[in-house]
């Protein structure tokens, strides 16, 4: 009897000890569950970033280039820093020429046909006054630069003949600064010619000087068509290269994204500096895009601070290019992303976006990139974001459904 009693003592300790153990390994995982790091990921904006590489640039453009007056020539390879700003150049030079192309129609309507004759008659003070060149720089830039570059051929009345004329206007001399001034009340114009390197091109635009101090209507209507022709010439070419260099930079371009990265959990979370982003737009197929990472204010890690360090490094074109001995170690680290907090992690695409460059910039601009992101734990796990839509402009979905959302107040 006194053995049963001692028998069934052990079997209470035993089953308590083991109930007590379960307990305690149950009540750990619980609690590590519960505290588990819990991944909420928003994709707060999408754009686009240039190469930090070198762009072949192919005869075509170079030679756009060299015919064109408005912008540098280009070797062989260049920074897309130098394509990306030739761009916005072209288009700030269009529309500078088509507003003075404008002006310059309009005074030839207005004034200038007066002077078709053969007779060299002048202008007035206030019309001289009036005069394009005087209105808008393009107009004196442009006139100035075919002068040096001689492609102004003798005016239709010469010097020699202006001089037997009264003068309308003073002409000062400044040969300091090398250039011509007229004080036309409230503004100064000037004729520079510290860049004429040949007697020639000075005397080319020592020659626009005087028929503006005579106001000598035959050659300032001559100059006005000249720059007719010239302008409407080279607002073809900058279509055509502006063209040409879009079709070189869009596949060069890359994708960037900022994502926030919530922690709700009581537990760290590492998440590994590669993740893809997916576009889920019909017409791409759902392409996925290969991204690197790096949390927005580390010093170690900021995709800006490495791109633009990599791009003032190559901010001069070169004729040959060559690959380095030892490739680049720009550190990607591990994104840290700490418990019950958020984390905004700048992304950008390890490759340039290459044939669908175009496409997606297309789609950009019209409101309706939709993409999502995946980022990798550092065990493997997946942490996925929800779709969300980009653009340039909003799109007609979201614009209905503001619009839709006014019109129930």
């Amino acid at each position: 009897m006194h053995h049963k009693d001692t028998f069934s003592l052990r079997a209470v300790v035993i089953t308590a000890g083991v109930t007590f153990a379960i307990s305690a390994i149950g009540s750990v995982m619980v609690t590590r569950w519960t505290d588990r790091a819990k991944p909420v990921v928003t994709v707060a904006s999408v754009g686009f970033s240039g190469s930090d590489q070198t762009i072949p640039i192919n005869e075509e453009i170079r030679n756009l280039a060299e015919e064109n007056p408005w912008v540098d020539n280009f070797k062989k390879y260049e920074p897309w820093t130098v394509l990306s700003n030739t761009v916005e150049l072209t288009h700030t030079v269009q529309e500078r020429l088509t507003r003075g192309i404008s002006i310059a129609d309009d005074w030839i309507k207005d004034i200038g046909s007066r002077f078709a004759s053969d007779q060299a008659g002048q202008m007035t003070f206030d019309e001289l006054g009036d005069y394009p060149y005087f209105v808008d720089d393009i107009i004196g830039l442009s006139l100035t630069g075919m002068a040096r570059r001689n492609e102004l051929s003798s005016a239709p009345v010469s010097v020699g003949d202006i001089r037997l004329l009264e003068p309308i206007t003073e002409r000062h001399h400044d040969q300091t600064r090398q250039i011509w001034l007229f004080n036309m009340g409230e503004r100064t114009v000037l004729v520079p010619y510290s860049d004429a390197r040949t007697q020639s091109q000075r005397d080319n635009l020592e020659e626009i000087a005087i028929s503006f101090e005579y106001g000598v209507g035959q050659n300032l209507l001559y100059y006005m068509k000249r720059f007719l022709e010239d302008a409407n010439r080279d607002k073809v070419g900058l279509t055509t290269l502006d063209t040409e260099l879009r079709n070189a930079l869009h596949p060069q371009t890359r994708l960037y994204a900022n994502a926030i990265v919530f922690n709700s959990g009581k537990t760290p979370m590492i998440l590994k500096p590669y993740s893809l982003l997916i576009v889920l737009n019909d017409n791409l197929n759902k392409s996925d895009f290969l991204l690197v990472g790096a949390q927005v204010g580390e010093s170690t890690a900021d995709l800006d601070r490495l791109n633009e360090q990599a791009r003032a490094e190559t901010m001069e074109g070169v004729d040959v290019h060559t690959e380095p001995f030892l490739p680049s170690t720009n550190e990607r680290q591990y994104l840290f992303v700490p418990p019950e907090s958020s984390v905004t992690i700048r992304l950008e695409t390890v490759d340039p976006l290459g044939k669908h460059g175009q496409e997606l910039r297309s789609i950009y601009d019209l409101g309706i990139l939709e993409c999502s992101v995946i980022f990798s734990s550092i065990d493997g796990r997946p942490v996925e974001s929800s779709a969300a839509v980009f653009g340039k402009k909003i799109s007609v979905s979201d614009r209905k459904a503001l619009e839709a959302a006014q019109i129930k107040r």
